[in-house]
This record gives structure tokens, C-alpha cells and sequence, in this order.
């Protein structure tokens, strides 16, 4: 979950947000859910009059990122309860909130983070699918295994923490870690914010430029313009850059690698690419 914290007003790092949403939105898959207190799911449910008809007894319809799930009553009344309780250690600043969710407005309040927040059921893993994710970005690859019944072989993603990049592998289809992704854009949501630039092959930016005919006449000697994310875009290392070009876009695998080819948009404009997999 996402929780307020005092900021003091420079530095920091890069978990830390201006709102609510834009916390979630980067750290959170919108299809991601558990039920309060990471209890297990009895089943999903549709929200209206009757949902809580459609979930087991001692279960209660819970609004969910897609779905809506169908989670232990007693175990969401306790964790409602404590989470909008108005109580905060050593004096804690209430934070009072008021936000969209779906076509309703919900109000809720927390402590700031310079307080314990009072959840028994729920502070001590609030933090772990965040963290885990993270971790997962900085595992070796692993192929996995091909002994299991009724799962294909096929290509899927990983992040190569040196290169900051995500790139195709063979994955046996079973086992494996959680760094594997089944496609490009899922690897980058989870290990790479949208707002991070690397030049090619993770060498120094050397500069900013605008997008333009003359771009690289706005840079250094030996670097060219390069498009960034968010409308911003930076001097790389002309020669590096020219290097990973052609080693990115090679169509020479070796020991008989695939060749993965992609198809992607960059604003406008259809790109298309061919990288080897890991194998």
C-alpha cells in the first residue's frame, strides 16, 4: 500500500510521490489485489446490492484493482476498523484524504510516517510485494524446467540490472523467478520507473536537447541526441551509442539463438527491433 510521509522539501530518493494515485500507478500493477491483512481470496464477486450473496458464508465482496474478491469478514471489519482509527503514537499528524474510486468518492485518514500507524493485522506486510518485486529485478536469469505437464516452452522477459534494460530468454516453462516477464512492457512497469533515462549500454548522460532538426548541435562534441521519456531528451556518447546500435539490432545470434522481433510505438511512429534471447 501507498502511505503518507512528512517531507522535509529537497533530496529523498525515488519513493516518494505527490499524490496517492501516482504512487500506486508506479508501483502498483492496477490488477494487483489482496484481500486486508494479505488473507486469502474465497472467489470473486461483482459489486451491487447483492454482492456479498455471491461469496462464501464468513466472507464478505471486497472492491478489488479489476475484479472485486470475495475476503474473510472478520478479518476486513478488524483491518477497516484499524486502518481509519483516529489513533496515532507520540502525537502522529492525522492525514485526512479524500479520493476517486471508480465512480465514488471514498475519505480515509492515516498517520504520517513519522509514526507508527496502529494496523496489528497489516503493517508488518504492507510493504512486501513492493519490496519483493524490486528484489526479483536483480535476479539472475533462470531458463526453468521443462517437467511439468500441459506448459509450453516459449520467450519471455528479463532486467539486466548492469544494462538497466529488459531483454527477451527462453523460458522452459516451468519453475524459473520472478524475474520473468511475459512481455517487454510488464518488465519495465515493474523494475524500471517511467521517469528513469540511461544513454545506450549505461555510459553518462553528457547533456539535454530538444527534439528538432539541429538536436545534436545541442550537444557535446561526440554525443547525439537521444530520446528520453516524459518529452525530454538527452546527449549520449555518439560512438557507444552507434555500437549498441548495431549490436542491438544484429540479426547474428550465437550458439543458435532466436532471434526475437518486436513491434512497438514511440509516439507517432511504429518501431520495430530484433534482439537475440538469452539462450
Amino acid at each position: 500500500m501507498c502511505f503518507p510521509f512528512s517531507y522535509e522539501g529537497c533530496d529523498g530518493n525515488e519513493n516518494n510521490f505527490e499524490t496517492e494515485s501516482l504512487c500506486y500507478n508506479g508501483c502498483r500493477p492496477a490488477d494487483q489485489f489482496s484481500c486486508p491483512a494479505n488473507s486469502e481470496s474465497k472467489g470473486t464477486c461483482h459489486r451491487g446490492p447483492d454482492a456479498d450473496k455471491q461469496c462464501p458464508e464468513g466472507t464478505t465482496c471486497t472492491p478489488g484493482g479489476m475484479l472485486d474478491y470475495c475476503c474473510n469478514s472478520t478479518i476486513a471489519k478488524e483491518w477497516e476498523h484499524e486502518y481509519n482509527s483516529k489513533e496515532c503514537e507520540n502525537g502522529g499528524k492525522i492525514v485526512e484524504e479524500k479520493f476517486w474510486y471508480g465512480d465514488d468518492v471514498l475519505r480515509g485518514s492515516h498517520c504520517d510516517h513519522n509514526f507508527a500507524m496502529l494496523l496489528k493485522l497489516f503493517i508488518f506486510v504492507s510493504a512486501s510485494y513492493f519490496v519483493s518485486s524490486q528484489d526479483a529485478c536483480r535476479l539472475p536469469v533462470e531458463r526453468g524446467h521443462d517437467r511439468c505437464a500441459g506448459v509450453r516452452p516459449g520467450i519471455r522477459y528479463h532486467f539486466d540490472q548492469r544494462l538497466q534494460m529488459c531483454f527477451p530468454f527462453s523460458f522452459e516453462g516451468c519453475g524459473g523467478n520472478g524475474n520473468s516477464f511475459g512481455d517487454e512492457s510488464s518488465c519495465y512497469a515493474t523494475c524500471k520507473p517511467t521517469d528513469k533515462f540511461i544513454c545506450p549500454a549505461n555510459s553518462p548522460i553528457t547533456g539535454r536537447c530538444n527534439g528538432g532538426p539541429s538536436t545534436d548541435r545541442q550537444c557535446p562534441r561526440g554525443s547525439k541526441c537521444f530520446p528520453g521519456d516524459r518529452n525530454t531528451d538527452y546527449c549520449c556518447d555518439h560512438h557507444v551509442q552507434k555500437e549498441w546500435e548495431a549490436e542491438f539490432n544484429s540479426m547474428i545470434c550465437p550458439n543458435g539463438g532466436k532471434i526475437v522481433e518486436q513491434k512497438f510505438w514511440f509516439g507517432g511512429d511504429i518501431l520495430r527491433e530484433a534482439s537475440c534471447d538469452h539462450k
